[in-house]
């Protein structure tokens, strides 16, 4: 069975698009109405209990197979106890609400027993209708409710609703005899969605599903890695261990062949980084740790390299003799919330949180920011699939010379630097919530002066001889007053409006500009260069030539501060280091070497670099010599401030 929920501020919207639907039922509930308007106006009456709560309206949905059909009775007291049970755990605090917890979260009888008892004593103090919709294949109904409670005024707290309600939904399937699925918190994969679960049953299984359970099948032995991706072939599936080029393990993939041939009448493969498929499970440290997949780098590396080059071949071998079900490349992971719902409120201008609106990027809110964190080897998972040219890339920038690879650093920084700048969230969101908040006030107002307006027509007309009996002129005068203050308040209200929709709608025009700069292919090129330049050869390259200046640089201060002139150039003698300077040549020795430790020649005046061409110093080598640079240069600095001083 699948829950979903949802809170939004429209009562009118809500009940309208679930009881005017075609074939819509209403089934169950405690309210009196049966149109829209007599259960909206039911609604508001709780909702003016606490006119603080932006989303009083509570809209919930269970949904069956198609091959498990209710009663309207069952249904009625199904939604009605899913309904209680959301609020009972919406209730909870401490450990028992850590419903992702079995250890810690509360017990499924004491859940019950709560449950049982707010149906005996408090169920009543909400409002709520369970509308039956026939309208699709599976059985389904909504659950339209306030969330206020007529008692206490106190709004149920939906923080943690999703959860809530798929817990609800498991204990409801073991109570009424329907068909059980595992939490997603459980399984650590997504749940399949309607749509997934429908297509299962007429095509087979997806591609990334398929591979999903073979991986499990095969880790229950808990093998080493090579046994693994053995036993993983004879299924379909190929896996194959990735390599960085100084020969670090980057991550796994997995690849089975799709019932689909491409233009050249080949094989199709569908090819998943491990955490793509699931990062809880088949990524792979999370193989090590949460499958007890055994890898030890010594003893497996050799076999994996040897089965990442005929892996290709043994699966090719096992799908001829083996005959695959029906598989399609595309894998839908989720639909969005209430995918059915597409109406709007007609009365109350809806706040939409910036994080809805990211998800859809024709709407400007929409700046796509990473909202998960993910660790350096997952990032480099994602890249066996999304850059595939990743390590070529990487080979391309280590045959550069030093003066090519700065070049095009060089380039990237400037790149960078003239590159728009992000447009903050944060301020997309305290611009869309001023507007809105303005737009509420403006028809809060106006709401005032309506009534006002009403009251000043309700009192009839002014006393007089005719109507000793009538409204005093002073207390009409007081009421127009009134009015025209409230038409002042309300123009104000309107140019603060329309200028915080300007200023969010040019917020917009920035965010869209930059949305379709990031999509230019110069800029995905650039962006994949920045990608580049961090891989850990290409690093640990460039942190060698800054070095290299630095060690330049440091070397001939030196030469200048305590230097001597020979006669073939500058050179300097320590106790330990010789450094010596030849026609723009420098070098560094070390009395106990024969050859020099450190050559370079600066081309810098030429619009070059310094090329180093020998760089053998040690770490302490590299110490001292910059420690020696900066205790002159402190020196120096002293120097000048004492003459400084005694100028004055």
């Amino acid at each position: 069975m699948i829950a979903k929920t949802k809170a939004n501020s429209s009562f009118r919207g809500t009940t309208r698009y679930v009881i005017e639907k075609e074939k819509a039922q209403i089934i169950g509930g405690n309210m009196i109405g049966l149109d829209t308007n007599t259960l909206v106006a039911e609604f508001k009456i709780s909702s003016y209990l606490n006119p603080k709560v932006q989303a009083p309206c509570y809209h919930l949905m269970l949904s069956l197979p198609h091959r498990e059909t209710l009663s309207n009775d069952q249904f009625a007291r199904l939604g009605e106890r899913h309904f209680a049970t959301v609020v009972v755990l919406s209730e909870l605090t401490g450990e028992k609400a850590k419903l992702t917890n079995p250890s810690k979260r509360i017990g499924e009888k004491e859940l019950n027993e709560l449950v049982d008892q707010f149906l005996n004593d408090k169920i009543h103090q909400y409002s709520f209708f369970i509308a039956r919709h026939h309208d699709r294949e599976h059985n389904h109904i909504h659950i339209v409710a306030s969330r206020i409670n007529e008692i206490t005024t106190h709004a149920i707290k939906t923080w943690m609703q999703y959860p809530q309600s798929e817990w609800s939904a498991r204990l409801l399937e073991k109570r009424f005899g329907l068909e059980q699925v595992p939490c997603s918190w459980e399984s650590k994969n997504k749940a399949l969605t309607r749509t997934q679960l429908d297509r299962l049953e007429k095509d087979g299984l997806p591609a990334a599903e398929k591979m999903r359970r073979a991986i499990d099948e095969v880790a229950q032995n808990q093998p080493t890695l090579p046994q693994f991706i053995e036993q993983l072939a004879p299924l379909g599936v190929l896996a194959q261990v990735c390599y960085h080029a100084n020969g670090q393990v980057r991550g796994i993939k997995y690849s089975i062949q799709l019932n689909q041939k491409n233009i050249d009448n080949q094989n199709q493969w569908l090819t998943l980084a491990g955490n793509q498929l699931s990062r809880h499970k088949y990524s792979l440290p999370k193989l090590q740790s949460e499958l007890g997949i055994s890898y030890i780098p010594e003893r497996d590396d050799g076999i994996l390299k040897a089965l990442a080059l005929q892996g290709q071949k043994l699966v090719t071998e096992v799908q001829t003799n083996k005959k695959t079900l029906s598989v399609t490349a595309s894998f839908q992971e989720s639909l969005p919330s209430f995918d059915e719902e597409s109406q709007t409120p007609d009365e109350t201008v809806e706040s939409v949180p910036i994080s809805t609106l990211q998800q859809q990027r024709e709407n400007i809110l929409l700046l796509q920011t990473s909202e998960e964190i993910i660790d350096k080897e997952e990032e480099d998972e994602r890249s066996i699939t999304a850059l595939p040219v990743s390590s070529n890339a990487q080979n391309s920038l280590l045959q550069l010379t030093d003066a090519q690879l700065l070049a095009t650093v060089k380039q990237l920084e400037q790149w960078q630097k003239n590159s728009p700048r992000q447009p903050s969230l944060n301020r997309g969101e305290t611009l869309k919530q001023r507007l809105d908040q303005l737009t509420q006030q403006k028809a809060k107002i106006e709401k005032q002066q309506r009534t006002l307006k009403q009251e000043l027509l309700d009192l009839g007309p002014t006393r007089s001889l005719f109507h000793p009996r009538g409204v005093s002129a002073f207390e009409i005068e007081r009421r127009q007053r009134e009015l025209e203050r409230l038409q002042h308040e309300i123009d104000e209200k309107e140019l603060e409006r329309k200028q915080a929709e300007a200023d969010f709608k040019s917020w917009q025009k920035i965010a869209k500009a930059y949305l379709a700069w990031q999509e230019e292919p110069q800029t995905q090129a650039m962006n994949q260069l920045a990608e580049d330049l961090k891989l850990p050869l290409i690093s640990a390259r460039l942190a060698q030539i800054k070095q290299g200046y630095a060690i330049y640089d440091s070397a001939q201060y030196i030469l200048k501060g305590q230097g001597e002139i020979g006669e073939e150039g500058r050179y300097f003698e320590g106790r330990i280091y010789r450094i010596e300077e030849r026609k723009n040549i420098l070098s560094i020795s070390r009395y106990d070497c024969d050859k020099p430790l450190f050559v370079a020649k600066d081309n810098r005046k030429a619009g070059g670099i310094v090329e180093v061409s020998q760089f053998n110093l040690t770490i302490e080598d590299q110490e001292i010599i910059l420690c020696y640079a900066k205790s002159l240069l402190k020196q120096h600095e002293q120097v000048n401030q004492t003459k400084n001083q005694l100028q004055r």
